[in-house]
């Protein structure tokens, strides 16, 4: 059964499933930046005065770099990765000391076309030109409107490229992100590693090698996984895969 944490983690993706839209043109080069996140969601239908329907905040972390966009939660996390050979995506589980490889064909596959700009921002630009810009207020500037079945609030950081709190109500339930702290640039990068990581989360190379790797190409074989589960979960939430009842 899946627990709580990993249950807000899904709903909040129902809320950011568009993050790896269609590609666009070439776009400016995004600043490496750290940003972390207090994400509150609340799931439609839950009734207000219901404890066991109450989900405690998270923290969220995004680290960009040149090449690689990692969005770390409190039990998993996502590393996205531009190569050679095209955009990739690693999930890891560290509870189960995992993880799960999307090499860039298994993406295709799935039949996603991932926008590096879009996914490294957080926000898709063609979203983005869709809202209704308001005040603007030196580097930080407020958008609202509806896309699809969502009612979007942002405030948009164009300095760094990344939104400084992000608001989407919807068919999945609400979804409030705001930055605590302001982003770090490129001479903090090297702070994010051990002891500088946020308290539970293995940051060297030589801690996540000790993690067993599974490759997505092989989910109809490992359908007695709780780590593929896991993900397929994840997937069918973002949209990528269709549900399908497990024995």
């Amino acid at each position: 059964m899946l627990n709580k944490t990993f249950l807000f983690g899904l709903l909040a993706l129902a809320a950011l499933a568009r993050i790896a839209p269609a590609a666009q043109a070439a776009e400016a080069e995004l600043p490496p930046a750290i940003a972390e996140y207090r994400v509150d969601f609340k799931p439609a239908g839950a009734p207000a005065a219901s404890p066991a329907s109450t989900l405690a905040p998270q923290r969220w972390y995004l680290i960009r770099q040149a090449d690689s966009m990692a969005i770390l939660r409190p039990d998993n996390a996502e590393v996205w990765r531009q190569t050679a050979q095209g955009i990739s995506l690693e999930r890891i589980f560290h509870a189960e000391r995992h993880i799960v490889e999307y090499a860039p064909g298994e993406l295709k596959t799935l039949g996603l076309k991932p926008s590096w700009h879009s996914l490294a921002s957080g926000f898709d630009a063609q979203d983005l030109a869709q809202l209704k810009p308001g005040p603007r207020h030196g580097a930080l500037q407020s958008y609202a409107g509806q896309l699809r079945k969502e009612q979007i609030r942002l405030v948009w950081d164009h300095a760094l490229q990344l939104p400084q709190r992000l608001e989407r109500s919807g068919p999945a339930g609400r979804l409030l992100m705001e930055r605590q702290r302001p982003a770090a640039g490129r001479l903090a990068l090297a702070s994010i590693h051990a002891p500088g990581w946020p308290a539970g989360w293995p940051a060297s190379d030589e801690a996540l090698a000790q993690y067993q790797r599974l490759d997505a190409a092989d989910f109809g074989d490992m359908d007695y996984s709780p780590v593929v589960r896991k993900a397929e979960a994840m997937d069918i939430q973002q949209g990528w895969r269709r549900t399908h009842a497990h024995d």
